[in-house]
């Protein structure tokens, strides 16, 4: 339980220290409509290397759907607690948990549309961090560590949780490749939703397996 606070910790830190960078270093006027970029050449350069897949961007789209599809399935999860339990505090104390950072999750969106570091390399649009991949990450994260918590130990729970790994794993790969991000803006969303991601294993390891 330790350790993972230790990395929640850790990861929100890289995750400030990367805003602190934007802000402060290799500032130029090289995104859309002469708006400024923290890291500029670096974030240019990958931009280049990486360049633009619209494949990629429909595929990423495509798991942020099934990311939502997952949302509902534990919403599902809880309401049938609920009726089969006939009581709220029988209810998996994790399934709060998760719903509050779902929360979180949705306060961060909105606050990142309206506190801009950075815009997207071909639209108008707050780009940091990347909110898809925010959202993809985290849903699956945390979905592997409720796998984890209610299900024993075999392949149907190995299968699950390798698919939430793929799929986070396509994500992050999908929006790099196809160019409607700037490689700090991936990279932030990794380290806040993986911090959020150890927040959560964190405060469900106490509960013990219910």
């Amino acid at each position: 339980m330790r350790t993972y606070g230790v990395w929640a910790v850790m990861l929100l830190l890289l995750f400030l220290v990367l805003i602190a960078l934007l802000l402060g270093v290799d500032v130029q006027t090289v995104g859309v409509e002469g708006t400024s970029l923290g890291l500029a050449r670096m974030n240019s350069y990958l931009l280049d290397v990486f360049g633009f897949h619209p494949w990629w961007y429909a595929l990423s789209e495509w798991l942020g759907v099934v990311s939502l599809l997952v949302v509902a399935g534990f919403g599902l999860l809880a309401l049938t607690q609920l009726i089969r339990r006939r009581s709220l505090k029988r209810v998996d104390q994790s399934l709060y948990v998760l719903f509050a950072l779902y929360g979180v999750l949705a306060f961060l969106y909105l606050f990142f549309e309206h506190v801009v570091l950075n815009y997207r390399p071909q639209s108008r649009e707050p780009s940091f961090p990347s909110s898809h991949t925010l959202l993809v990450l985290f849903v699956m994260g945390s979905a592997c560590v409720l796998l984890s918590r209610m299900m024993h130990k075999g392949w149907k729970r190995h299968l699950l949780q390798g698919l939430c790994l793929l799929g986070m794993a396509l994500t992050v790969l999908g929006r790099l490749l196809s160019g409607v991000h700037w490689s700090t803006d991936i990279l932030g969303a990794v380290f806040l939703s993986a911090s959020l991601v150890f927040f959560f294993a964190a405060v469900v390891s106490k509960g013990g397996r219910r």
